[in-house]
């Protein structure tokens, strides 16, 4: 009696079992058929469109404590440069302005020797102002220009805590992310008349070259506010690259081209602001604080 028990036993979990590698089989099965036609994702995306071929230049960023040259062209590898964050161009796109520790520091695009040019208390960003002769540079609570020839320095901005700065026109106007008690504002500084204005809640502080538009990141993220000098009325937008938000935007020497950094994967973008468009640049991801150098741009980006 026993025994036919056990044997009966055994018949049923042999056909359970049998039951249950026909179920694990056609499982794994289905799953090799949803990969064959939904490929994982590799990480990179989909590229999307590619840089047009009618301009060409050069992103400087910063990324794992260093800093980069990324060319327009699609082949193009990034470049090491430095140690260092916050870069930006000068205004001929020959020299990088950056921060190490405290330090104020300037080296060519190609590398080589840096030269220290000033020695803050607490530095946070920096900017080339128009003319490219000297550098304004944040130190705590205050802006300040120091000569490149001979290093003299001059206070320019007292009583904000600025975080992000730029220049443009002449006479030279003043952009800058200031840190509030409960958030972030856009401010400008007329540095002729000494005047002070807010434009409104928002970062990413940057000015079109004229000096005559001022870039705020909107609350969201999702865009990017244009506002008139003059009048600090909103006059445009752009929006954030499809499905994405994007931060630390920043206007480059060019009317039509601005650069951005994707919150979502950490890469960088360069936007035609008359059309609207966004052309993704680096697929490492870590990669901020862009600065966008147009050295050739025939006309702005069409569809034709």
């Amino acid at each position: 009696m026993v025994i036919s028990c056990i044997r009966h036993l055994e018949r049923r979990l042999h056909v359970r079992c049998n039951f249950c590698s026909a179920v694990t089989v056609a499982f794994s099965l289905s799953l090799s058929v949803l990969f064959f036609i939904f490929p994982a994702d590799s990480g990179g995306g989909s590229k999307g469109p590619e840089i047009p071929d009618n301009i060409s230049g050069k992103v400087v960023y910063q990324r794992n404590g260093g800093i980069y040259i990324q060319k327009l062209e699609s082949d193009a590898q990034p470049q090491f440069i430095v140690r260092g964050s916050r870069p930006r161009w000068s205004p001929h796109g020959t020299d990088i302005g950056y921060i190490s520790g405290n330090r104020i520091m300037l080296i060519s695009e190609r590398g080589g020797t840096s030269e220290l040019i000033a020695t803050a208390v607490k530095a946070r960003a920096l900017t080339f102002s128009p003319d490219g002769r000297s550098l304004f540079y944040t130190d705590g609570t205050s802006l300040q220009n120091v000569k490149i020839k001979g290093h003299e320095v001059t206070t320019v901005v007292e009583g904000y805590r600025l975080l992000e700065v730029d220049a443009a026109g002449a006479p030279v106007r003043i952009a800058a992310t200031v840190r509030k008690r409960f958030g972030y504002s856009v401010f400008v500084f007329d540095l002729q008349t000494g005047r002070h204005r807010a434009v409104a809640t928002g970062c990413s502080a940057s000015l079109s070259p004229d000096g005559g538009l001022v870039t705020v990141n909107g609350k969201r993220h999702r865009f990017l506010n244009l506002h008139d000098w003059n009048s600090l009325s909103r006059v445009g937008r752009i929006a954030a690259p499809a499905g994405e938000k994007f931060d630390n935007q920043l206007w480059s020497n060019s009317p039509h081209w601005l650069v951005s950094m994707s919150e979502k994967n950490g890469d960088l973008y360069i936007h035609q602001i008359q059309q609207k468009r966004a052309f993704r640049l680096t697929w490492t991801g870590g990669c901020d604080r862009p600065d966008l150098f147009i050295e050739r741009s025939v006309r702005p980006y069409s569809n034709n």
